[in-house]
């Protein structure tokens, strides 16, 4: 069967710098920063592409091996959806084919939790008169 993933926009938000990516899931208050081919692994899963296709546009656009590639891949998409960063169902995002070659790096993704407290701190009802990012006292 063909999976398909998609990012839900409502818990997991995520912006590009340079060609690294951070992603913020605001359920568990943890980010991570997202190397060049894991920004890739993550968007092009989110295009609607199932994991054949994403294997064979890493292969092109990273010029690796079929094996390097689903090692790669497969290793990547178990992470993000054990950490709901993907989610399996329909998206209705179109796949871009446009592959331009970009240099080989191992994908890597640093997970954060240091600012956990203040991203799930709800900054309307749980802070001080002085608003955020002063939590008010339990």
């Amino acid at each position: 069967m063909n999976k398909q993933y998609f990012i839900d926009d409502e818990r997991i938000i995520s912006e590009e710098i340079d060609k690294d990516t951070v992603v913020i899931n605001l359920e568990t208050g943890c980010y991570y920063s997202f190397n060049e081919t894991a920004s890739y692994i993550f968007f092009t899963f989110n295009n609607g592409d199932i994991q054949e296709q994403v294997i064979k546009g890493y292969q092109l656009v990273f010029s690796v091996d079929k094996n390097t590639a689903t090692s790669d891949i497969t290793k990547i998409l178990s992470y993000l959806l054990d950490k709901q960063l993907l989610t399996e169902g329909i998206s209705s995002q179109t796949s871009d084919t446009n592959h331009i070659p970009q240099p080989y790096i191992a994908p890597l993704i640093e997970e954060f939790d240091d600012m956990r407290e203040m991203l799930l701190l709800d900054p309307i009802h749980e802070v001080k008169e002085e608003g955020w990012p002063h939590k008010k006292d339990e």
